[in-house]
């Protein structure tokens, strides 16, 4: 279910639910607007993998005997261009949370000022990135990017309220419950 936000933003519910200490979750991710300046960074290529995968010797973790033979095979690879969500999320909801208490809830949450400000953060941690990359003695600009962190952290945990927290019943059934939200969720209201 995709959900349009301010300034361009758009957020997807993937239907992917987490029940952790008795509360349910739904996955929210956040993509980013198209040619803001931030899409040039989330819009990436990535191989498109055979079936079967990497043919070459691999160690028992799946790690690579032969690395620059595998990253002669990635290239060798197809590419598709897709974009990455910007960030991803999972609410806290009731397990009786309607898609139209969700939308509003989503909505309520991301509104145009916590957008702009997640894509002032995000693109200056892709600057210092690339500064840091350049001159990896920028103390200063590792001090800084904990900062962003920190900011953005704290912006998002303040903005995450939707449902009142009521715990899961300990009887309550989690595949019921998975097939449930995934099916409230796929469509329109």
């Amino acid at each position: 279910m995709l959900v349009e936000l301010p300034v361009g933003f758009y957020a997807e519910v993937t239907g992917q639910i987490r029940i952790k200490k008795g509360y349910l979750s739904v996955q929210v991710d956040i993509y980013c607007s198209m040619g803001g300046k931030l899409f040039p960074f989330y819009y990436v290529d990535k191989p498109i993998l055979p079936e079967g995968g990497y043919q070459g010797q691999v160690s028992e973790d799946g790690t690579p005997d032969d690395v620059a033979d595998y990253k002669n095979w990635i290239k060798s690879l197809p590419f598709k261009t897709e974009l990455n969500p910007l960030q991803c999320h999972f609410i806290k909801i009731n397990p009786d949370t309607t898609q139209t208490e969700l939308v509003a809830g989503i909505k309520g949450i991301f509104t145009a000022e916590v957008l702009t400000q997640l894509e002032d953060l995000d693109f200056s941690e892709w600057e210092l990135d690339a500064k840091i990359k350049v001159n990896s003695e920028l103390a200063s600009l590792r001090v800084e990017r904990m900062e962003q962190f920190r900011k953005k952290d704290r912006l998002m945990n303040s903005s995450e309220k939707l449902g009142n927290g009521n715990r899961l019943p300990s009887n309550y059934d989690r595949a019921k419950l998975e097939i449930d939200i995934k099916e409230r969720f796929s469509g329109s209201d």
